[in-house]
């Protein structure tokens, strides 16, 4: 009897549990063939993404092209191809308008996704690995002297999902794009930020280079806990390909998050987002899937159990990819 109404009583919550979506379809495209070991470590890349990005539309896609060659510096670099302006993708009979900000340029997919439909064809992002890196193939764990194929792979597609800045180093937005819908949430200050867009080129190219740029977006800023959270602007020079588009090191002092600039060489690697990760992802318009421990967070709020354990523009133009330079 007492199993019975304990069902009656939670089943109602499971309606209002957050609808994940369907699994997102993620086709990839490789203009070299890397061999075997590299596409299945890859499998498991695209495998991760579609179990923490949900769909917003019957048919969502991701097209991505992959190269493998030898590269000079960077491990991996990646970024967006193509895109359009918010006041265009909020003109869709479907569009999500209440997350989408007119005047800034969205990457193709994140276009897509908040659009509703299919508004850019074709690719939507690309990602270039080094051929001559030494690569350790594990999805767990790395070997002090290799650089992590997995987790490099889910920082380049990141970028290219719009993870990545417009800036200019002399200061300024991409004269292409414009700033992006990453640098509408992003501001001077750790304490009532001011916000880099509506800056002079001279204001922003020393914010460029300040190490004081922040995250202003309330998942993200949440998902950390509540506290600022710190872009990577290193002062006093500018570091082409990082400066702008990564977390700062100092965001977690306990793992190497899979947005840094590079690994923390003395911090475990983590392979997968942080909450503090994942709430930006949020703020920019993604869906995501909700983790498992809502539906007990959910059941806890309910006073169904005492406590609960929380488990551990212009479609078509070439965007400036991000690197990530990593370390053994």
């Amino acid at each position: 009897m007492k199993k019975l109404s304990f069902i009656s009583a939670i089943l109602p919550l499971f309606f209002l549990l957050p609808n994940a979506g369907a699994t997102l379809t993620i086709n990839t495209t490789w203009t070299n063939d890397p061999g075997t070991e590299v596409k299945s470590v890859w499998s498991a890349v695209v495998s991760y993404y579609q179990g923490v990005f949900s769909d917003s539309y019957s048919g969502e896609t991701w097209t991505i092209t992959c190269d493998w060659k030898p590269l000079s510096g960077p491990i991996a670099q990646g970024g967006p191809t193509g895109g359009a302006m918010g006041s265009v993708v909020a003109s869709q009979p479907g569009a999500i308008t209440g997350r989408i900000q007119n005047n800034v340029y969205y990457a193709s997919a994140l276009a897509n996704h908040l659009a509703k439909t299919t508004l850019l064809t074709g690719e939507n992002l690309g990602v270039t690995f080094n051929s001559g890196t030494n690569w350790d193939f594990s999805i767990s764990s790395k070997a002090s002297d290799k650089e992590s194929f997995y987790a490099t792979a889910i920082h380049e597609v990141a970028h290219g999902l719009g993870f990545i800045s417009a800036d200019v180093a002399t200061g300024g937005w991409s004269s292409s794009t414009g700033p992006k819908v990453f640098d509408y949430y992003l501001g001077l200050g750790s304490s009532s930020p001011t916000p880099l867009i509506g800056m002079s080129d001279a204001a922003l190219a020393a914010a460029f280079v300040s190490n004081n740029v922040y995250w202003t977006g309330a998942n993200g800023i949440a998902g950390h806990g509540g506290t600022p959270v710190q872009i990577y602007a290193p002062s006093p020079t500018y570091q082409d390909g990082s400066s702008m588009s990564h977390l700062d090191f100092t965001v977690n002092p306990s793992t190497s998050l899979l947005m840094y600039p590079s690994d923390a060489a003395s911090l475990p690697l983590a392979f997968s987002y942080s909450a503090t990760e994942l709430g930006i992802w949020k703020d920019m318009g993604y869906d995501i899937v909700p983790e498992p421990c809502t539906i007990w967070l959910l059941l806890l709020g309910a006073g169904i159990f005492w406590k609960a354990k929380r488990s551990p523009l212009l479609a078509g133009m070439a965007q400036r990819p991000a690197c990530w330079f990593g370390r053994g």
